[in-house]
């Protein structure tokens, strides 16, 4: 027994961009009632090593440098179906992004419509091509414990209510 939900990675090497991309993504797909989780990364080789753990929908990377260039290279060797969305104050690395066949490019600061606009993309894209994580009933235990929330109410918070398995 799980719930479906969609797995997002968030890297950014400074912690107030990493809670912006983060906050914006997580108040999207509260307000579309689409179950998501969102892990944060302040370093590639965490973001690295995660992929050999867990199943991401996509990823939405901080690109400043090209320690993050290598990094999202690795990533779509680990998850080519991943969605790479990349993150930068410069157009420095656009055309690496579609080398890399980025989903998105998004410039910071990250709000507005564009962005909007983009999540609302990778949304239909997501629903044709991917399938959420089940996240097993075990772990929904161990996210209700840490988060404080009772196990009732955070299947409801992470779900449809069509999608209890």
């Amino acid at each position: 027994m799980g719930t479906k939900v969609y797995r997002f990675a968030v890297y950014e090497k400074e912690q107030a961009d990493r809670e912006a991309a983060s906050r914006v993504i997580s108040s999207f797909f509260t307000n579309e009632n689409i179950p998501a989780e969102i892990h944060r990364f302040f370093d590639t080789d965490g973001l690295i090593d995660a992929f050999r753990h867990n199943v991401y929908t996509a990823v939405f990377i901080g690109m400043d440098s090209m320690s993050e260039v290598d990094a999202a290279w690795i990533i779509k060797k680990f998850a080519p179906k991943c969605a790479l969305v990349i993150i930068s104050s410069s157009k420095d690395y656009a055309m690496e992004g579609y080398r890399l066949d980025a989903f998105d490019y998004w410039m910071k600061s990250i709000d507005g419509e564009k962005i909007d606009s983009a999540l609302k993309r990778l949304v239909k894209e997501l629903k044709l091509l991917r399938e959420p994580v089940i996240i097993p009933e075990y772990e929904l235990g161990g996210i209700a414990a840490a988060t404080g929330l009772p196990l009732d109410e955070l299947r409801n918070t992470i779900t449809d209510k069509k999608e209890i398995k």
